[in-house]
């Protein structure tokens, strides 16, 4: 080898020296065929004067030199120190993020940075090309292959970057990616927003679903997003919390996502508002879906884009709601990898999404506390304009709307340090950040804050009325003369069974056994507390329930 890269070598890495043997003099026999050390390691059948000839008996293996692997085409045996470097040819450089995916970065002049998986349909169509263009018409097969090598080295040798779509922390704020013809970026700080068109060193995965959002203009008008939006006032104000804080908080360690959930009657408008979410957050060519039926297709999806809006829901089981708090605040599924016996495969599943329907479909109270519930108002049937219309509106004014998002954004930002939360709830972060908008906007302290409890405690009451031990706890406390009652499981189940209809009896909800009502009560705790019905279990000789009425609690309209 003279040390040049040959584009039919695919990816030559030059063994680390090995000592070389000296010559023995043996004698010759049939069965010895002479061998030759080349490249790759020892080939069979070839003959070269200067090389020694070895004898059938083997002599003592020679000692490997520091990081030096046993096979000798492993590539992970060189050191990333001393690892040749074949691809100076190409115009990307080979990187892997934290999760090990293998990526070619692309840091071009007078461009911003962006990153292909080196995996997948799109890298291969651009690098068949740019072999096709460079070095002549090109194998597929061989190109397939020479990508798995690329994406090999890549994994294990790879510069570590930190690699994001759409949105991106940077220092003091955070950076956008418009993913227009330009691939111009939008950098929001305290201090304001400005357009980067060059030289950004955020690197962003270029995905073939991602849609641009539109150029800030200059003239932002925050105001024209009412007129769009079918819903009171208050919610108004929550709808700007929940974009303003979903566009400043990147998918990264330590982010929580609120879950918006769209209710409204038929006709109300409920898609038509996730799709003008999507248009000013995150657009995509997936638009609304519909819920996945199989639950391992959730973090594929969610992972593909950094808001996703599923239409219709009306109903999903327990394990989907675990599943959908996890995505809220972060974490993973894992697998078995394929062809293995003891791998595992981890799908990260993180990210913003928003649920829309009829019908009540959070019937879990864990996720009921991640949720903001937005209701949409009748419409008149003299006020409706045709959604086609409406939407050719709203894109004409989105460049203003968004410059007014933007703005404000960068005004929470600066009044972060000064906010102050006097409704402190579960998406404390969420609070946090309608603290700082209230600031930012003028409005009195606390205003917009108890809007968000005040809709919280009643999704939370509406989710354990759908509850039938809950609902029966409900009603057994608000009919108690005293606030304060104890008892043991026993007693109190024997008090919550009077008067339940037969059906109730044997839902899925309601406990069988004394054991089965302590096991339950501890899981509704938290939503009860939320309601002003706080539940003690304490242990002793025989297990106490001690149930208290703290709040002002009031079932009349209720039940």
């Amino acid at each position: 080898m003279d040390g040049t890269y040959d584009p039919q070598d695919q990816i030559s890495e030059t063994p680390a020296p090995v000592t070389q043997l000296k010559k023995q003099p043996v004698a010759s026999t049939p069965a010895d065929t002479p061998q030759a050390v080349s490249d790759g390691g020892i080939s069979p059948g070839a003959s070269d004067s200067s090389v020694p000839t070895v004898a059938s008996t083997p002599p003592p293996p020679v000692p490997l030199a520091p990081n030096q692997a046993t096979r000798p085409n492993d590539p992970l045996r060189f050191p990333p120190t001393t690892l040749p470097n074949p691809y100076e040819r190409y115009e990307f450089e080979l990187c892997r993020s934290s999760d090990g995916t293998a990526f070619a970065v692309f840091r071009l002049e007078g461009m911003n940075a962006f990153a292909m998986p080196m995996i997948g349909e799109q890298f291969l169509a651009y690098f068949t090309d740019w072999l096709n263009a460079n070095d002549g018409e090109q194998n597929p097969f061989k190109v397939k292959e020479l990508i798995q090598r690329l994406a090999f080295h890549a994994k294990y040798h790879g510069e570590y970057v930190e690699v994001w779509h759409r949105i991106a922390r940077i220092r003091d704020g955070i950076e956008l990616a418009l993913y227009d013809s330009a691939d111009r970026r939008v950098r929001v700080t305290a201090n304001g927003y400005v357009v980067v068109d060059r030289d950004s060193g955020t690197i962003f995965q270029q995905r073939t679903t991602a849609l641009p959002l539109p150029l800030p203009s200059d003239t932002p008008a925050l105001h024209r997003f009412r007129e769009y939006l079918n819903v009171s006032y208050e919610n108004v104000l929550l709808i700007f919390a929940y974009i303003t804080y979903t566009l400043c908080s990147p998918k990264c360690k330590g982010s929580k996502y609120v879950v918006l959930v769209v209710q409204g009657d038929q006709g109300t408008g409920k898609s038509l508002l996730c799709r003008l979410l999507l248009w000013i957050i995150d657009p995509s060519a997936l638009e609304l879906q519909a819920f996945p039926s199989n639950s391992k297709d959730l973090p594929i999806i969610i992972s593909n884009c950094h808001l996703v809006a599923f239409d219709n829901v009306r109903s999903f089981s327990s394990p989907v709601s675990d599943l959908l708090c996890t995505a809220s605040t972060g974490g993973n599924i894992s697998s078995r990898a394929l062809y293995t016996n003891d791998t595992l495969h981890l799908l990260p599943l993180h990210g913003a999404f928003i649920l829309n329907g009829i019908h009540g479909f959070v019937v879990q109270s864990d996720l009921a506390q991640r949720c903001l519930t937005i209701r949409t108002l009748p419409i008149d049937g003299q006020q409706r304009i045709p959604e086609a219309e409406l939407l050719k509106n709203f894109e004409r004014d989105l460049p203003d709307i968004f410059a007014g998002l933007l703005e404000l954004s960068s005004k929470i930002m600066a009044q972060l340090p000064n906010a102050i939360v006097t409704h402190p709830e579960r998406m404390i972060e969420f609070s946090q950040w309608i603290a700082a908008m209230e600031l930012a906007l003028g409005l009195p302290q606390g205003e917009v804050q108890a809007t968000y409890s005040r809709i919280l405690n009643e999704s939370q009451l509406d989710t354990l009325l759908d509850n039938s031990l809950a609902s029966a706890v409900i009603k057994f406390v608000s009919e108690q003369l005293d606030q304060r009652w104890r008892g043991t499981p026993a007693a109190l189940l024997k008090e919550l069974e009077e008067g339940r209809s037969p059906r109730e009896l044997n839902s899925q909800d309601w406990p069988r056994n004394p054991i089965q009502l302590s096991k339950r009560m501890k899981s509704l705790k938290a939503s009860l507390d939320s309601q002003g019905v706080k539940v003690e279990i304490t242990r002793g000789k025989t297990r106490q329930i001690i149930i208290t009425n703290v709040g002002d609690l009031d079932t009349s309209e209720i039940y």
